[in-house]
């Protein structure tokens, strides 16, 4: 039972990422020639190229189903049909909602003389913002719209020394090259550049959530009272790990501790408190599953 409402609540976060991403290439991106990169923008640029004879949506199918024959073999059924209903969705909503963009945009998107507002750099920006929270939804469903990403992932499988970020940027980097030089104009490919940093970063942030917490490792000669102040004072809890002096040779316990960040302060008093010469290193733990976390 509890698997069957998982799947239904994926679904759900398919078709509304999906409609939202849909939305705002129709709104934001599509009417200015904006390539967002991946399949999408492709498919805006070869759409552009044929003088719309075969629709966007449609060339964003025929695009990733090569990806997707690729996918199913390499990532597993589940995912594969996940993604292949994700892209069949996200393209038969840009084709949808073309006329009510449209629509929106020529009411609303005007000025007091009655001419349609095309800012450029605004259209970038929420284009980006929308995009993002949508390709995150669809993400964080287990799911994917194809396109560079999973691009990427097959390139990596491949060619294992470069890493899938190094695949993305290549495969974005191709398309962005692409649309400038389809139309004919720089100013497009460097609006494109804003909208897929603005997309890949809100996507990571619907992915991971705002629950961004802190990892400390702490190492002090007075470790054990550290410890305990961590554990009965914040009420956290300590993994001890054991490590050696590369230049001493003595051996030390290191203390490995993940707090929310808003008792990240809290930790560094404490410590500075018990041992003002305790050596600290924090880093961004963007996601914690487990006991006092996310479940």
């Amino acid at each position: 039972m509890k698997k069957i409402a998982q799947n239904w609540y994926d679904l759900v976060l398919i078709v509304l990422g999906s409609a939202v991403s849909a939305f705002a290439m129709n709104l934001f991106l599509i009417p200015n020639q904006i390539a967002p990169g991946g399949a999408s923008g492709l498919s805006l640029v070869i759409n552009f190229l044929i003088s719309g004879i075969v629709s966007t949506g449609i060339l964003i199918i025929i695009i990733n189903i090569p990806l997707f024959i690729l996918g199913f073999k390499i990532f597993g059924k589940i995912f594969a049909l996940k993604s292949i209903f994700g892209t069949v969705i996200f393209s038969l909503l840009v084709d949808l909602f073309q006329s009510p963009a449209q629509r929106i945009s020529e009411k609303w998107f005007v000025t007091s003389q009655g001419v349609v507002y095309t800012d450029m750099l605004l259209y970038s920006i929420y284009g980006g913002v929308m995009l993002g929270i949508g390709f995150g939804l669809v993400i964080r469903a287990g799911a994917s719209t194809g396109g560079s990403g999973l691009g990427a992932q097959l390139l990596n499988r491949v060619l294992p020394s470069v890493s899938t970020g190094i695949w993305l940027l290549v495969l974005d980097a191709v398309v962005v090259a692409f649309a400038a030089f389809a139309f004919k104009n720089i100013i497009y490919a460097l609006y494109s550049v804003i909208v897929i940093w603005i997309s890949s970063s809100l996507m990571d942030l619907v992915v991971a959530g705002l629950n961004h917490s802190k990892a400390a490792y702490i190492i002090s000669d007075k470790a054990e009272e550290i410890k305990y102040e961590i554990l009965f004072s914040l009420k956290r809890g300590v993994t001890t790990l054991v490590g050696k002096g590369a230049y001493s040779g003595f051996e030390k316990n290191i203390l490995l501790c993940v707090v929310p960040h808003a008792q990240l302060h809290e930790l560094k008093r404490l410590v500075t408190r018990v041992d003002e010469n305790a050596f600290v290193i924090l880093t961004d733990a963007k996601e914690v599953l487990g006991e006092g976390f996310k479940r």
